[in-house]
């Protein structure tokens, strides 16, 4: 947007001066290294996951080997191992609970009577056909293509 001219002034003040243009790659953009911007977009996630446990892991059993615990005594008693065990139990007993109670809530939202089901695939394959017939070309079988921009912007001109 211009500015506009105020009292008259039809004159505008561009400061051709300064470069407007953008960089083409992410890198010059951005300013980051190559290996932060491999590690986030190109690496493989399982790899990275598994390179950082094991890191994790192998400090941690470092650590415990060469500086001696203070709490070596009480972490060996009994009582203490009991209280542990039976804590880590609960959590998972909890935790499981949960993840199976809310996997339930969301696939019951799908799985319905076998009519509800059948009405939806036939309103689906309705509005399939209704766009075949406004496009004059044949529906594709994948979802994400037949949802493709195109195809989206070319139904709007037809204010389905």
């Amino acid at each position: 947007m211009s500015p506009e001219p105020v009292d008259g002034d039809t004159s505008t003040n561009v400061n051709t001066d300064i470069d407007v243009s953008t960089a083409n790659t992410i890198r010059e953009r951005d300013g980051e290294s190559r290996l932060k911007i491999w590690l986030l977009l190109a690496a493989n996630r399982l790899y990275v996951t598994a390179v950082l446990a094991l890191e994790v892991f192998i400090l941690f059993v470092t650590l415990v080997t060469v500086i001696p615990s203070p709490l070596v005594p009480q972490l060996s008693s009994d009582d203490t191992i009991e209280t542990m065990v039976s804590a880590m139990l609960g959590a998972i007993i909890t935790g499981v609970t949960l993840v199976v109670t809310i996997g339930q809530l969301v696939l019951s939202q799908e799985n319905g009577p076998l009519g509800e089901q059948r009405d939806r695939m036939e309103n689906s394959m309705d509005f399939r056909d209704y766009a075949e017939e406004l496009l004059g070309a044949p529906s594709p079988a994948d979802p994400s293509m037949f949802l493709s921009e195109h195809r989206i912007y070319h139904l709007l001109e037809y204010n389905i």
